[in-house]
């Protein structure tokens, strides 16, 4: 049950978690120049079963540098209940998109949180697309 429940909220979690988390100044200004930088989240996700009220889950969020004109990125997320790996997203950001992202970012930071839904969709966009990210749902792997 554990592995459905993680499944649904997964891909969840792990685009939200990028566009909802406030980021510390050091990450947003690692992002912002593209220089490496990895940096650890912790997060309870709720959810409807009673034998796992919470989902512990921890995103290790990286910044890699610059590849052939992109800003590449990787998320790792961990099930503490689990105790393994069960996603991954890898992007790779135009100057554009960089620029854009940090924008929202530094304006949710200061207090701006109408914003967050905007990063939020931003990067639920670029998930979606298959082409600026990819996400790697490990759980698949298992079923």
């Amino acid at each position: 049950m554990k592995k459905i429940l993680l499944g649904t909220s997964i891909l969840v979690f792990g685009v939200s978690t990028f566009a909802s988390l406030t980021y510390s100044d050091n990450h947003i200004a690692h992002l912002k120049t593209c220089s490496p930088y990895s940096e650890v989240y912790v997060a309870k996700i709720p959810t409807q079963d009673p034998n796992t009220p919470l989902l512990h889950l921890r995103s290790t969020e990286k910044v890699l540098g610059w590849n052939n004109g992109k800003c590449k990125t990787s998320s790792i997320v961990y099930s503490d209940d689990m105790h393994m790996e069960i996603l991954t997203t890898d992007c790779a950001f135009s100057k554009t998109q960089l620029n854009s992202i940090v924008s929202k970012m530094e304006q949710v930071n200061a207090g701006n949180s109408q914003l967050g839904k905007a990063l939020q969709d931003e990067i639920t966009q670029y998930v979606q697309d298959g082409i600026t990210c990819k996400v790697n749902n490990l759980l698949e792997i298992m079923q």
